[in-house]
């Protein structure tokens, strides 16, 4: 149902005179789903390889390597940018749904199922053979499009939910930290007459209080360092 194609070894030098400097995208410009394009490496390609790496509006791309079958779809007209062989390019051969597909591979992933076939033991890779080989569920095309334009829109929305909130633990975080840093070093009485401590980031504090060096009321000691055995 789809034609998969694994990106480009990376080229550093240039081999052939007619080799052009081109730009790619690579594993990380597909991280946590998302198409990143604020930071885009080059190297060498021949004219052959830009033909068959080309990048166009519409293509998915599926991360092979480290963070397998990340993806993300490009959504914007793009000219001379091709892959790395650490993204497969997915097109559509037929009229499957690009954005089905995805959702598929988001949901196979999120049960374990990739990872799985991936065996993690050490570096896992999400290969063309193993990606091919992945079970496909086929709705009819209209039904396809209907439950990706559904996902589109309430992904939205819960991603609009998680910025709010993401948001929200910041400021209150910070406000956390600043409840501990007056409370510490102003006390719990705010009419309390203040005196300046002499020290820069802490300013006044109640005229009551003192200052004075850690080490004359509390006894800190080193622990034993930890020394390797022979061999290790």
């Amino acid at each position: 149902f789809f034609h998969i194609i694994l990106g480009k070894m990376l080229q550093p030098n240039r081999i052939n005179e007619n080799d052009t400097l081109e730009k790619y995208l690579c594993a990380a410009n597909v991280g946590k789903n998302t198409l990143s394009l604020n930071e885009i490496k080059e190297m060498w390609f021949t004219e052959k390889e830009k033909e068959q790496y080309a990048l166009q509006k519409g293509d998915l791309l599926v991360v092979e390597g480290g963070v397998v079958a990340s993806s993300a779809i490009i959504n914007i007209n793009v000219t001379n940018i091709y892959i790395q062989n650490a993204l497969h390019r997915v097109r559509a051969k037929f009229n499957d749904d690009i954005r089905f597909l995805r959702y598929m591979l988001t949901a196979s992933k999120a049960v374990g199922h990739i990872d799985l076939i991936c065996n993690k033991a050490t570096i896992a890779h999400f290969t063309k053979d193993k990606f091919s080989k992945l079970t496909y569920l086929i709705p009819p095309s209209a039904e396809q499009q209907s439950i990706a334009n559904y996902l589109d829109e309430k992904c939205a929305e819960i991603d609009n939910l998680i910025s709010l909130l993401e948001e929200m633990i910041g400021e209150l975080k910070a406000y956390k930290q600043s409840v501990i840093t007056e409370t510490v070093c102003k006390g719990l009485n705010k009419n309390a007459p203040m005196k300046d401590s002499g020290i820069e980031w802490i300013g006044e504090i109640p005229k009551n209080w003192g200052v004075a060096k850690i080490k004359n009321f509390v006894a800190i000691k080193n622990g034993k360092e930890v020394l390797s055995s022979e061999g290790d």
